[in-house]
């Protein structure tokens, strides 16, 4: 189910929150020809991670962004190499210097998600542990004891 939410720019419509499906993107006052539409979806990331109730929660959100391999950092590092190999076409005099550069993007990138490799269970582990179960304010009356039985004579 799609929601519109009042601070939403006009036309975009989100999914509802923990529904990883593609929002339906159209443009907004800043990007009136929906160009910028990846970093809408970013943002609506940004947006249910900052919805969320519990840190558990915002760590599965966290894991999308840093999971090494399929996660967005790691995405985005490869985005970096893809532009500077695209670069290498070129037999411009900058090409070399802004393949550089952009592989050092795709290296600081991949940096950055190593140094938070551990930030999805640190955060997960801010959770605070379940209350105890809550005592009865008055405690039960104990049984009344069993009274003793009478002795009776043994006869042979």
């Amino acid at each position: 189910m799609h929601s519109s939410r009042t601070s939403d720019p006009p036309g975009v419509v989100r999914p509802t929150p923990h529904d990883h499906r593609e929002p339906t993107l159209t443009t907004t006052p800043s990007d009136p020809t929906g160009n910028f539409r990846h970093a809408l979806l970013l943002q609506q990331l940004t947006d249910e991670l900052n919805a969320t109730e519990d840190f558990d929660s915002a760590a599965t959100l966290v894991d999308l962004v840093l999971e090494p391999g399929d996660g967005l950092l790691d995405t985005l590092a490869d985005f970096f190499e893809a532009a500077g190999a695209k670069v290498r076409e070129s037999e411009h005099d900058d090409a070399f210097d802004l393949e550089a550069e952009l592989n050092a993007a795709a290296t600081h990138t991949r940096s950055l998600g190593e140094d938070l490799h551990t930030a999805t269970v640190r955060m997960r582990a801010l959770t605070p542990p379940p209350a105890p179960p809550e005592l009865p304010a008055t405690l039960p009356a104990a049984p009344a004891p069993v009274p003793p039985r009478p002795a009776t004579a043994h006869t042979r």
